[in-house]
C-alpha cells in the first residue's frame, strides 16, 4: 500500500509540474517585410522594398533576415513600446552554437539598428501594416 501511494504522489508531482508556456504577441508575431527607412533628421524615406529585409517575431524572439547573414533578439512589447536586446548572430554550421554579439555589426543599420540594446515606439500595427519609431529613423514594414 505504501508502495502505491507513493507512486501516486510521484505521479500528481510529474503532472503537476510540467506547464506549457503561450505566448500571444498578437497582431506582433509574423514576418515582416522592411519597405522604406525614414531618416528623422532629415525627414528623408528611403524604399527598401526590394532589398528582402525581414524581421522574423515569433515567441520571444526577433530573428533578421535577407542580408546575408542571420540575427536573433530578444525582444519584450509592451503597450506602444518595443525594446530588442541580447542580439546573437546564427551559426548553422559553425560548432559551439550562436554567438552572442559584444559590437554592433554594420549590417545592423540596414535593418534600422544601430546599437545592441534598441527602444522602438510601436506608431502603427495593424492591417498587416508595422511603422516603428527610434529617436533617429522610422521604420515601416508589411506583413509578408
Amino acid at each position: 500500500m505504501k508502495k502505491i501511494f507513493v507512486l501516486f504522489v510521484v505521479l500528481m508531482f510529474s503532472l503537476t509540474s510540467c506547464e506549457l508556456e503561450y505566448i500571444d504577441n498578437g497582431e506582433l508575431d509574423g514576418n515582416w517585410n522592411m519597405v522604406s527607412i525614414e531618416t528623422l533628421a532629415t525627414e528623408k524615406q528611403d524604399d527598401v522594398s526590394g532589398l528582402r529585409r525581414f524581421w522574423a517575431i515569433q515567441a520571444k524572439l526577433l530573428q533578421l533576415s535577407g542580408g546575408g547573414d542571420s540575427y536573433y533578439f530578444r525582444f519584450k512589447h509592451k503597450g506602444d513600446s518595443l525594446w530588442i536586446s541580447e542580439p546573437y548572430k546564427y551559426m548553422e554550421h559553425q560548432t559551439g552554437g550562436d554567438s552572442l554579439l559584444t559590437k554592433v555589426p554594420v549590417d545592423f543599420a540596414n535593418y534600422g539598428i544601430f546599437h545592441l540594446e534598441e527602444h522602438y515606439k510601436v506608431e502603427k500595427l495593424s492591417g498587416g501594416k508595422m511603422i516603428l519609431k527610434s529617436d533617429s529613423i522610422r521604420l515601416y514594414f508589411r506583413r509578408f
